[in-house]
């Protein structure tokens, strides 16, 4: 345990030399100043009551006095100084902490981003910006022990009893002190999972188009206000709780030191009367035990602040390792050999060996020895009803989780050897789910800023995917914002507008491998016709994996697999499938019943009824 402590400091320390190493160049004359100022408070007004006591003249009293303030004021000032320029330095390394968390959490695994315990891991490392009061804590912590050492030579020279009657306080404060921190780490655990909750919930509330939209036109307004007022009293619960606690603790700290200042009032008034002390050495030795007992309660203050900081910067450094972990599997990816960043890769291949799959907290399998395997110019589908494992395949593909058993390649390498930024170069994707940002329309085409965009290659995207004539009519052309959240010349575009804005961005990147998991779940029947004849236009002599509960464009797929299961129990071209008369063959029937008779053209110009 006090092993992990140590680390936990330490990695404190780097974290400061790491982002903000000026700081330390403030912090060392800011604490021998700090630590200075109340000694001199201590023991120059003695100096100036004993100057009053002893028919000293009166211009050396003067001097006295303008000595003190001159002192006392000069290292105010530079106190002041050095405090502004210390917290420039924590303003900065605030900054780079905050962006830090921002890489981390971009750098995530799939897995680690659909995990609810990561995303209060995540939320809660956002907590070590507070570490920023860390430093001033450091600052305070060692002035205060420097200027208590001070006071304890002082005070053992009058007694020594004195010194250990306020050590017996501070044991006191310190058992408060640890009972309060254990408190203290279990409740920012629940203040954690409550904040999520009312982040989500102000994202619905404020934010959230969709929802703004679905909570009107069902009257649903008290349900979520009912929701929003739940998460206001858990957040009331827990501060009465802590306020409680606080207050608790605060009440017997105050009597234990209320208790050790009366005692010692007492004796020193019975020195003084007995005339063992003169009235300066009586108030400075009272001044010094009064400020002794201060600095000791705020030492044991400041390292329950310490420690609590300390929690941040622990979750800081368990997200920080996972990336680290990411990080230093992708130098290895290099190790076992694959391939170079600076490789030109032509994928010829895709081969899925005997891979099985579940998902992290559970021994159900998703997916089980799955194997097939696919050529350049191959437009394969993989079709299945819900929960056969279509998705989960996409996902390994796409290397957002990683196999239990088997192997995926690209070519003959293994995909996991490949490092990972090579290769999503390697493939595009549109997603059921995929995002369109509040950004310009070109930019959310490239995902590049508009000055890297190649705008004769965006234009040809939005042709092919049939946008340029929507994009020609926008104000801003290109630049048009999608939606208004941040300008009231956005534009917002319809379902179906979107899932072609998404398609354009798969095209742009112009990848060896193309994949769709239900790309036109929100275009009507003709549309999907002319998006798909485009399509297979676009991706000839690449290799396209759709996944598509429609089956229109599977006449002229010349690979289809079908998952049951988690495992493909038919494959082969649709007129294979269909003399099979198996799932394949019941599914289409059904289709085919609901759409009636369509045709599409398949690349080589041949068309083909969907029958």
């Amino acid at each position: 345990m006090k092993h992990k402590r140590m680390s936990t400091v330490s990695g404190a320390f780097r974290l400061l030399g790491r982002y903000q190493p000026s700081y330390y160049v403030c912090m060392i004359p800011l604490i021998l100043v700090s630590s200075a100022i109340p000694l001199v408070g201590v023991w120059m007004p003695r100096m100036i009551i004993e100057y009053l006591t002893t028919e000293r003249e009166y211009g050396d009293v003067l001097l006295m006095i303008s000595l003190y303030i001159v002192v006392l004021s000069a290292a105010n000032v530079v106190k002041n100084i050095l405090t502004h320029q210390a917290d420039l330095c924590v303003t900065r390394f605030k900054t780079r902490l905050q962006l830090e968390i921002g890489k981390i959490a971009m750098y995530a695994e799939m897995r680690e981003i659909e995990s609810a315990a990561y995303k209060e891991e995540i939320l809660v490392a956002g907590n070590v910006t507070g570490l920023t009061d860390i430093m001033r804590i450091l600052q305070s912590l060692i002035s205060s022990i420097v200027t208590i050492l001070g006071l304890a030579y002082i005070i053992v020279r009058m007694n020594i009893l004195f010194f250990l009657l306020v050590g017996v306080t501070l044991g006191i404060k310190v058992v408060l002190s640890v009972i309060r921190y254990r408190c203290d780490a279990e409740r920012r655990l629940e203040e954690a999972a409550n904040n999520r909750v009312g982040a989500y919930l102000d994202q619905l509330q404020y934010y959230a188009e969709g929802a703004a939209k679905e909570v009107r036109v069902n009257n649903a307004r008290g349900w979520l206000s009912g929701k929003i007022g739940a998460f206001r009293d858990r957040m009331v619960e827990l501060q009465m709780k802590s306020f409680h606690q606080y207050r608790l603790f605060e009440t017997l700290q105050s009597v234990a030191v209320a208790i050790q200042n009366v005692c010692i009032l007492l004796v020193l008034a019975g020195y003084f009367m007995t005339g063992r002390l003169s009235i300066a050495d009586f108030t400075m030795y009272f001044s010094a035990i009064t400020l002794l007992s201060s600095r000791l309660s705020e030492i044991t203050d400041q390292m329950l602040g310490f420690s609590q900081k300390l929690l941040s910067c622990r979750d800081f450094n368990k997200v920080f390792c996972m990336r680290e972990k990411t990080d230093g599997a992708e130098g290895k990816e290099d190790e076992r050999g694959a391939l170079k960043e600076t490789e030109e890769i032509a994928v010829l291949k895709i081969k899925f060996e005997n891979v099985s799959f579940s998902y992290p907290g559970t021994s159900v399998k998703v997916l089980e020895n799955v194997s097939f395997e696919l050529q350049r110019g191959d437009r394969a589908m993989l079709v299945g009803y819900n929960g056969s494992g279509k998705t989960t395949v996409i996902k390994l593909l796409c290397r957002f989780y990683e196999p239990d058993s088997g192997k995926i390649y690209v070519n003959d390498t293994d995909i996991s050897t490949i490092p990972r930024e090579r290769y999503y170069s390697m493939i595009a994707a549109v997603f059921q789910d995929f995002s369109v940002f509040s950004f310009p329309v070109g930019e959310n085409v490239s995902m590049r800023a508009s000055e890297e965009t190649e705008t004769a290659r965006l234009w040809e995207c939005l042709k092919k995917t049939e946008l340029d004539t929507l994009v020609e009519n926008l104000g801003h052309r290109e630049n048009t914002p999608i939606t208004r959240l941040f300008s009231e010349t956005g534009v917002e575009f319809s379902g179906g507008e979107r899932q072609r804005l998404g398609i354009a961005r798969a095209v742009y990147k112009d990848a060896g491998i193309f994949v769709l998991d239900e790309p036109t779940a929100s275009l009507d029947i003709r549309m999907e016709e002319e998006l798909y004849r485009n399509f297979y236009h676009m991706t000839e002599g690449r290799i396209s994996l759709t996944v598509s509960h429609r089956l229109s464009q599977a006449s002229v797929s010349n690979k289809i697999f079908v998952l049951d299961h988690g495992a493909i129990c038919e494959s082969g071209t649709h007129e294979e499938l269909m003399s099979r008369d198996g799932i394949y063959a019941a599914m289409f029937k059904k289709q085919r019943e609901a759409y009636g008779s369509r045709r599409i053209e398949n690349p080589a110009g041949e068309k083909k009824e969907f029958r």
